[in-house]
């Protein structure tokens, strides 16, 4: 795997964490996300197909809540978010390489 990549793959390590931190909302996830998921050049296809599938869950819920014009995601959103977030912190720890120690 590249350099470039796993820097691709830590970030949305990142982003996840900053989700989960209340840092950075869902919108951000998304957007971020999905940049960092286009710009990989050495990504297995079925890894970046399982990745994907589990941002359009995300992705799809937001739609839905911005379709209904709601304030916040309604509580029985909040599972499919969060499961979907869970599939994907999985995935990148199927392809993070950690940074080596000075």
């Amino acid at each position: 795997m590249s350099d470039y990549d796993n820097r691709q793959y830590r970030l949305m390590v990142e982003r996840i964490d900053q989700f989960e931190k209340k840092s950075i909302g869902l919108r951000h996830l998304i957007t971020d996300l999905e940049a960092l998921l286009c710009v990989l050049q050495e990504a297995d296809q079925n890894w970046k197909s399982a990745f994907h599938k589990q941002w359009a869950v995300i992705e799809e819920v937001y739609a839905v809540v911005l379709d209904r014009k709601l304030k916040e995601v309604p509580q029985e959103y909040w599972k499919l978010i969060d499961d979907a977030v869970s599939t994907m912190k999985q995935l990148l720890t199927e392809v993070v390489v950690p940074e080596s120690e000075p």
